[in-house]
């Protein structure tokens, strides 16, 4: 890749899009003074609040905001640049659906197209410890890459960079790339709750984009970043895989112990005994018998 990327610097850094669910108080009520400032800026821009939805919540939507209920739980959706404040929103217990963390760079040397002609090629050429390409996909127009998204749209860690002033039509932003990464599910809940556990921001949030940028090959050394990367926290486990793993680290191995012992009837009495019927336990034992034998 012997094309030259130079910046002339950031344009915009953070947050592009959070959608955030609570059953806290005090959460829901910074909620509703987050959407209420929102709605008023689109409303002077022209954009009415109305009422809106999204999963089952129902509530008011403006241009750049959801506010909305469903039971106890209470969501906020916030997209652009109303969403690069949302950090402030961050408490512990909260959970956020999808974090879509961006940082948009005007740049020279080539244009914007060849820029992402690179981008593509050098996700292209990444192979992960396991021996895996991610899926590059790229959008053109008139000839020129306008967009490239690498990963699958249905994954929790979903890549894109685009050419900002043609997705925006934006004089503010020609010549810039916009390099996004869009998280959702556990990836999600367990870097936002780390922000909330640490006290963490904008700047720490800037360097899991990076990193998952360098995991799929991208360079984007062109880019002015004031700090390295770093990797995202673990994955939360659920209650379900807590004790899952419980059983498998605590329990099997009596098992395993008393099965080569005693034969597996005596394990299999003893922890089912009680859950099952006596034709229950009978039919399994039974089918059991006829594949391992007695």
């Amino acid at each position: 890749m012997g094309l030259s990327i130079s910046s002339l610097g950031l344009v915009s850094a953070g947050l592009d899009w959070v959608t955030l669910t609570t059953t806290a108080g005090d959460s829901k009520r910074e909620m509703v003074r987050y959407f209420g400032s929102i709605s008023v800026r689109d409303f002077q821009l022209g954009y009415p609040t109305v009422t809106g939805g999204a999963y089952g919540f129902y509530g008011h939507r403006c241009r750049h905001a959801l506010l909305a209920s469903k039971e106890e739980r209470t969501m906020l959706q916030v997209s652009g640049y109303e969403a690069q404040r949302a950090i402030m929103l961050c408490r512990k217990g909260d959970n956020a659906t999808r974090l879509d963390i961006q940082v948009t760079v005007r740049i020279e040397g080539c244009d914007v197209s060849e820029a992402l002609t690179r981008i593509a090629g050098e996700a292209r050429t990444c192979v992960s410890a396991q021996g895996i390409r991610p899926k590059v996909s790229e959008v053109h127009v008139d000839g020129k890459i306008e967009t490239v998204y690498v990963g699958s749209r249905k994954s929790e860690v979903f890549i894109r960079c685009y050419d900002k002033y043609a997705e925006s039509g934006e004089e503010r932003y020609k010549g810039c790339v916009r390099l996004e990464v869009e998280l959702k599910g556990k990836t999600s809940k367990a870097l936002w709750q780390h922000c909330a556990d640490n006290g963490l921001g904008t700047g720490y949030l800037l360097q899991v984009l990076k990193f998952y940028l360098e995991r799929r090959g991208i360079s984007a050394e062109w880019v002015p970043w004031e700090e390295g990367s770093v990797p995202p926290p673990p994955l939360m486990k659920t209650s379900f895989e807590t004790r899952i793993g419980w059983y498998a680290t605590q329990v099997a191995p009596s098992v395993k112990k008393m099965a080569s012992e005693w034969g597996w009837q005596t394990p299999f009495q003893a922890i089912f005994g009680k859950a099952l019927t006596e034709w229950d336990r009978s039919m399994i034992m039974n089918a059991i018998s006829k594949v391992w034998g007695t």
